[in-house]
């Protein structure tokens, strides 16, 4: 009876998990910012700094998240599929 409820805390995980990525990809600005730096743009400070900045900190945690989601549903259907057949 355990397993049922493991496995709705790791689905209820990748739903909340799920939410905030929608949230922080929602907050990053569009790339057609960066389209400067084709045609010769100006490098600022700001731009080569970037991993200090909030759209550098937004962008890891998209990684961050997003690899979190990724292990999680794998283990949930590794512990569905376990607890199905006993």
């Amino acid at each position: 009876m355990w397993q049922h409820y493991v496995r709705l805390i790791v689905l209820g995980l990748v739903v909340l998990l799920s939410i905030a990525l929608i949230i922080v990809v929602i907050l990053q600005p569009s790339n057609s910012q960066g389209l400067g730096a084709i045609g010769g743009g100006q490098d600022t400070f700001f731009a080569k700094n970037k991993s200090k900045t909030l759209e550098g900190l937004l962008k890891r945690l998209t990684v961050i998240i997003s690899i979190a989601i990724a292990v999680l549903s794998i283990l949930f259907f590794v512990l569905f599929f376990s607890f199905w057949w006993n």
